[in-house]
């Protein structure tokens, strides 16, 4: 089945939520992206997915949160930054802004559904030198297998972060992380200054980046 690549829907300065399908909890899609599945002939096709922020004040993301940590919690070897995550959303006093990955399928449980949760500096930070992404974190179906079913959540959380620090004027995305060879993949370079494990994507690179992901996952700009 040939997949017809999708556009970039940006719901932002909109006096309502969006119309949303097949998407519960409260939940707010900000960009429609594509997925990697495998089929059943081993090869990987694009599925619809959404790019969605969860506000740590709503009680139906929190009722969420607590799911994704229990049923993550299954395996804690795999999943533990997939607990902090969890915890530090649950924390009251947190005013980071956190975000998922979900599949846009029938399935109305979006704690099974979701494939990365990632958290970052407020939007509305008034420092904008950096957008810093704390965690990142994709399920542990995804994380701990070689090839998983599902494929493309911890780029396209990166990208949802870019472009989120560009639509409010960041300076750069700065993360802390060991998995040196997947940020050196996305483009990252190492703040030698700080520490060999700091990575950053300067402004500069932002149009390159989402420009590079938006055609690995046959996305396009209207």
């Amino acid at each position: 089945m040939k997949i017809q690549p999708l556009n970039i829907i940006f719901f932002k300065n909109q006096t309502s939520t969006p119309k949303r399908k097949s998407i519960s909890f409260g939940e707010i899609p900000i960009y429609q992206i594509n997925l990697k599945q495998k089929n059943k002939d081993g090869q990987y096709s694009f599925i619809p997915a959404c790019f969605s922020k969860i506000n740590n004040k709503d009680k139906e993301d929190i009722v969420l949160m607590e799911k994704i940590g229990n049923y993550w919690s299954r395996k804690p070897r795999e999943t533990s930054y997939g607990i902090t995550v969890s915890n530090n959303f649950l924390w009251a006093a947190c005013d980071n802004n956190f975000y998922i990955i979900e599949k846009s399928d029938k399935s109305k449980n979006t704690y099974r559904k979701t494939t990365c949760i990632m958290e970052t500096t407020p939007v509305d930070s008034e420092d904008k030198s950096m957008f810093r992404i704390f965690l990142l974190q994709s399920h542990p179906e995804i994380a701990r297998k070689q090839h998983p079913k599902i494929k493309g959540s911890g780029e396209l959380a990166l990208y949802g972060g870019v472009k989120e620090a560009k639509e409010h004027g960041f300076e750069s995305v700065q993360l802390l992380s060991a998995n040196n060879s997947f940020y050196e993949h996305m483009g990252f370079t190492t703040m030698e200054k700080y520490r060999q494990n700091w990575y950053e994507l300067p402004s500069s690179e932002f149009d390159k980046f989402l420009e590079r992901i938006e055609k690995k996952y046959g996305m396009k700009k209207e």
